[in-house]
């Protein structure tokens, strides 16, 4: 395709950085899990992602589908841009269709966690 032509996914310089546990009173220490990736994936292609672990493969996914929010750059989706959307509101329909269960299921509760 042509650079003219809308791609299908565009990245353009993201970044997503993760904070460490802070030790004593030290500056805060962060993982540069993606830093400043720029991807164009046209229509009818494929993209394959390698590298070490831990190196941001599945962080890059999570962003490309939306699951995550990068810290900065954009995403665009078929020519739209999906960075910076509001989540729906708590109890909206939009949020209750992602967290409705079959009659009959139960939701697991992390309660059963206990400190002594």
């Amino acid at each position: 395709m042509t650079d003219t032509a809308t791609a299908l996914v565009k990245l353009d310089n993201v970044v997503k950085h993760f904070p460490l546990r802070r030790r004593g009173f030290g500056p805060r220490e962060f993982v540069h899990s993606v830093d400043d990736v720029t991807i164009r994936l046209d229509g009818g292609r494929s993209l394959g992602i390698v590298g070490e672990s831990g190196s941001g493969k599945s962080t890059l996914a999570r962003i490309m589908l939306g699951l995550q929010e990068p810290d900065s750059g954009q995403v665009d989706v078929a020519g739209v841009r999906v960075t910076g959307l509001k989540r729906p509101a708590s109890g909206s329909p939009a949020s209750n269709a992602r967290t409705t269960r079959p009659s009959g299921a139960r939701r697991r509760s992390s309660s059963r966690i206990r400190t002594r």
